[in-house]
């Protein structure tokens, strides 16, 4: 691999020193100044990721930067993340080093990075930062100057979700004439000019300590050291607070208009139920433990809770495990609305209840009450308000996803069937009333999640073998993959987070949870899609690169 420059104003091609590029790169820039080159070394999404300085002249090597590192401005900077210090609360620093050995520019984020630039969102070209205040606004602060701003984004974003192509909106900030800032927002075939005023006061005064873990369209959730405060965005003006209701085993849940909080307590986990903004109790549900005193974790683990409410018409029960121990209650009053289930009969499988029951919870579709239950040797679906096992599905699920974020079975409502990805690497389906495997298992060595079943029947799973995440839709009854849709983003990654409740589209988001976009994944969504950009005759220009030979009559006419 070789690297030539050329000076575009002359068509000439520029001499250089730089000799030939390793096997592995992935991409070159220049700098302003034209001394040197920064080459990034492997994949960004891979952890062996790396930018690596050379002079121009001789290809001596520079600096080797940061593994999370990224070239901003232009190629003119390098930008860092820092992690703050001091656990739960601290903020996150993101650090913009110019090349000309100027002084470093610092800015505090209000989101996290975890210690990588690609855990904030940056613009595409990298001059500025984009972080997600609350719904639709969105705080930019330009990286040339270090100044912030705040706009607002429109309800219907500007992007077009095709396979292949960029659904991600991009921005900067420019100096209009009238002396004023403006943010330019590209996505798909649009250009928009959005107003950029100063960020909200709710967004640029937090303490340290104090995190944002919630947002909604009209104020910001802030957990201190010790509790929670809502906080108006135009003005910063507080909402509601709340102090002594957290501590380092504390667990909240944010699902508007409601918050979660649980703590441990003498004799289970004390959940409480808050409306916000007002931060005003609403309901308290003391979730026993399976011994009657505070809840242990296991093996080193941590105890942990899992909460699962059902959509209205299935009856809205709050479903949860805590200690090990299955639970229904009523949401608003917080009395029980089934019988407590101990879950697991060996210490392997009551101390994995108790400390990943974030995993294994799963709602049964078309069955309301009833859920399927993750074990380390089977799947159980239990009736909740009964506290009745309804059956044991003898699979053994994949375990590797303990971190919650993939999910190893699925349920095919329509056919009454479960679909297991397998410890083994297979993909079984079985029929759930007889608890038997209705085909031979399917080789899936690449498969980390399994979204669901879509409306065509397929299965839709995540392919996470390469370093491109994937979407791929496996056949069943034909035992192999029918198709598959690159679900990443030409401008920075995305995480494939979950199958609509429709059963047409899956969401994708913009890490860390910026951006969402929903891609249609049945046959007649993906055709909508392309039609709704395709749906005219070809342009001159378009016919032109059109392969010889080429149908040229509009594809959706």
């Amino acid at each position: 691999m070789t690297l030539r420059i050329w000076d575009v104003r002359t068509g000439t091609e520029v001499p250089h020193g730089v000799g030939p590029l390793p096997a592995d790169t992935y991409s070159v820039g220049l700098t302003p100044g034209s001394d040197r080159v920064v080459v990034r070394r492997g994949d960004p999404r891979s952890p062996e990721t790396r930018l690596v300085v050379l002079s121009l002249a001789d290809s001596a090597e520079l600096a080797t930067l940061p593994t999370g590192a990224r070239t901003v401005l232009g190629g003119a900077a390098v930008a860092t993340c820092e992690p703050g210090q001091g656990g739960l609360g601290a903020t996150d620093t993101l650090v913009v080093t110019p090349f000309d050995g100027s002084a470093p520019r610092r800015t505090a984020l209000i989101t996290s990075c975890d210690g990588t630039v690609s855990g904030a969102s940056l613009s595409g070209n990298g001059g500025a930062l984009v972080e997600k205040e609350a719904g639709r606004t969105l705080r930019i602060t330009d990286l040339r100057t270090g100044e912030a701003f705040h706009v607002t984004a429109p309800a219907e974003l500007p992007s077009v979700d095709l396979p292949g192509f960029s659904t991600t909106p991009t921005f900067d900030v420019l100096p209009t004439a009238q002396g004023a800032r403006a943010a330019v927002l590209a996505g798909g075939s649009a250009l928009l000019w959005l107003r950029a005023d100063p960020p909200p006061a709710a967004a640029g005064g937090l303490s340290p300590g104090e995190q944002i873990v919630g947002v909604a369209d009209d104020f910001l959730l802030v957990r201190t050291r010790d509790g929670f405060y809502t906080a108006e965005n135009a003005t910063g003006r507080r909402l509601g607070e709340l102090s002594g209701v957290t501590d380092r085993n504390s667990l909240a849940a944010f699902d508007p208009p409601v918050l979660w909080n649980a703590r441990l307590a003498a004799v289970g986990w004390d959940l409480t139920r808050y409306e916000l903004p007002a931060l005003r109790p609403a309901s308290r549900i003391l979730l026993p433990s399976r011994g009657g005193g505070t809840p242990p974790g296991d093996r080193g683990h941590p105890p942990m809770i899992s909460l699962l409410q059902e959509p209205p018409e299935d009856g809205g029960r709050l479903i949860t495990i805590a200690d090990g121990v299955l639970t229904a209650w009523d949401p608003a009053s917080g009395l029980p609305a089934g019988t407590p289930v101990p879950l697991g009969t060996t210490d392997l499988q009551i101390g994995f209840h108790r400390s990943y029951p974030h995993l294994h919870l799963h709602l049964r579709p078309g069955h309301p009450g009833q859920v399927g239950v993750l074990t380390p040797d089977e799947v159980q679906i239990w009736d909740v308000t009964l506290g009745r096992l309804v059956t044991s599905v003898p699979a053994v699920a994949s375990l590797d996803s303990l971190d919650g974020q993939g999910s190893p079975i699925a349920f095919d409502a329509a056919d009454e069937r479960l679909a297991v990805l397998g410890r083994d690497g297979t993909v079984q389906l079985w029929d759930i009333g007889a608890a038997r495997q209705v085909r031979a298992p399917i080789p899936a060595p690449g498969i980390t999640d399994l979204l669901g079943f879509d409306l065509d029947g397929y299965l839709v799973v995540v392919d996470g073998g390469s370093t491109r995440e994937r979407l791929a839709f496996v056949d069943l009854d034909a035992g192999a993959e029918s198709g598959s849709l690159e679900a990443d983003d030409a401008i920075r990654p995305l995480t494939i987070a979950h199958l609509a409740d429709d059963l047409r589209t899956v969401r994708l988001e913009d890490l860390p949870g910026g951006w969402v976009s929903d891609m249609p994944v049945t046959a007649r969504g993906l055709r909508d899609s392309l039609c709704a950009a395709l749906g005219r005759p070809f342009t001159t220009a378009e016919q032109a690169i059109l392969p010889p030979g080429a149908d040229t009559a509009p594809p959706c006419i």
